[in-house]
């Protein structure tokens, strides 16, 4: 079922006979199309884009030899195994924040946060803080710089309601609301905003 025709044809059928290097040449071929569908996919930090193009190469590896035979685009059969990976790559990353972001009391996103000793660490910590920066950004102002003031420079009720110039318990009814809005974006982005909308009064 191999396409005849053409040089991937070839690579193909060289693979089909053990050939390792007709791989690597097709994954040459396709490899900024595969980069270019994982970062339109991902629409995320750079680190999940380079994951999902490192993970479909290794899988891509492992699995062409054995469907080479019934290939006949090598760039369509790429791009179906590089979707499926970045899906892959997008559940593991909300699970990750489902039970990452609590946002509960003093430290919430520092001591959530916490960095392990690792680059995969730091790289999770980075877009978590980025993630919670970007999601305060989206509050109401007066939401917004208590969050901001809780959330990212761990101040206290007393320091927000002097710089914001309300009372220690407003400040905390402040941040409450914030911290309830930020966990429903954060756990359950497809909500993103719809609860930072006033309700209708009854």
């Amino acid at each position: 079922m191999i396409d005849g025709d053409g040089h991937e044809g070839a690579l193909l059928r060289n693979l089909v006979h053990g050939d390792e290097s007709a791989f690597w040449e097709l994954w040459r071929i396709h490899e900024r199309h595969i980069i270019d569908v994982c970062r339109r996919r991902m629409s995320s930090a750079q680190a999940d884009v380079d994951d999902a193009v490192s993970r479909s190469m290794f899988i891509a590896h492992e699995k062409m030899p054995h469907y080479a035979a019934m290939i006949l685009n090598v760039e369509a059969w790429l791009t179906r195994l590089c979707c499926n990976v970045c899906v892959d790559v997008l559940r593991e990353r909300r699970q990750v924040y489902r039970s990452a972001v609590p946002l509960e009391e003093a430290g919430e996103v520092h001591s959530m946060t916490a960095p392990a000793d690792s680059p995969e660490a730091h790289c999770m910590v980075a877009e978590m803080n980025r993630l919670v920066a970007r999601a305060i950004d989206g509050l109401r102002p007066a939401l917004r710089d208590a969050a901001r003031l809780r959330f990212l420079d761990e101040a206290s009720y007393p320091e927000i309601a002097a710089r914001l110039s309300i009372t220690p318990a407003n400040a905390r009814k402040r941040v409450q609301q914030s911290r309830s809005i930020l966990r429903d974006q954060l756990v359950s982005p497809d909500r993103s905003r719809q609860s930072d909308r006033p309700r209708a009064r009854r």
